[in-house]
């Protein structure tokens, strides 16, 4: 049985948890806060960034990173780049080495210019050596929870982990 955590519940992420719904017997999509979550939850739909979408059944709403996270193979991190160093050091005492950490955040770190895949591998690495990939791609969060055609590319440093994902 597979688990996919989605972290962040904006419109990237909510359209990428509705569009990978089908390939996960059981998912997660973390909303920073509680307030957000449970509108979510409750309505099963994300009406502040994708309305009329609705939610799939299997799909939890958390704003608790623990329970976003347990038991999850795939963590698809889609919060913005200015948080994720912060955010993997609060997900780390539950991020073990079973687990493929996939970024589809944009941006660079601003202090240091890293990329997302470099800060998360530099956070993790305090704990263990974590296996990472990059989601990228030209593409809406509107057409990917509508199921248009879309193409994304999946790269990791480790092409077993990008064949993987």
């Amino acid at each position: 049985m597979s688990k996919l955590a989605v972290i962040g519940a904006g419109s990237w992420g909510t359209g990428l948890a509705i569009a990978l719904a089908p390939r996960f017997d059981r998912l997660s999509l973390w909303a920073r806060t509680e307030e957000h979550a449970r509108q979510i939850g409750e309505s099963r739909e994300n009406r502040r960034y994708l309305p009329g979408l609705r939610l799939p059944d299997h799909l939890q709403v958390t704003s608790d990173l623990r329970t976003a996270l347990d038991k999850s193979s795939i963590i698809l991190s889609v919060a913005p780049s200015t948080f994720t160093r912060t955010l993997y050091s609060q997900m780390l005492p539950w991020l073990d080495t079973g687990m493929t950490l996939v970024s589809a955040t944009k941006g660079l770190e601003k202090v240091t210019l890293l990329r997302m895949s470099e800060v998360i591998t530099e956070v993790v690495a305090s704990r263990f050596t974590p296996q990472v990939a990059v989601l990228s791609g030209p593409t809406f969060a509107m057409e990917i929870a509508r199921g248009d055609p879309a193409a994304v590319v999946i790269a990791s440093n480790n092409l077993r982990i990008a064949e993987r994902v």
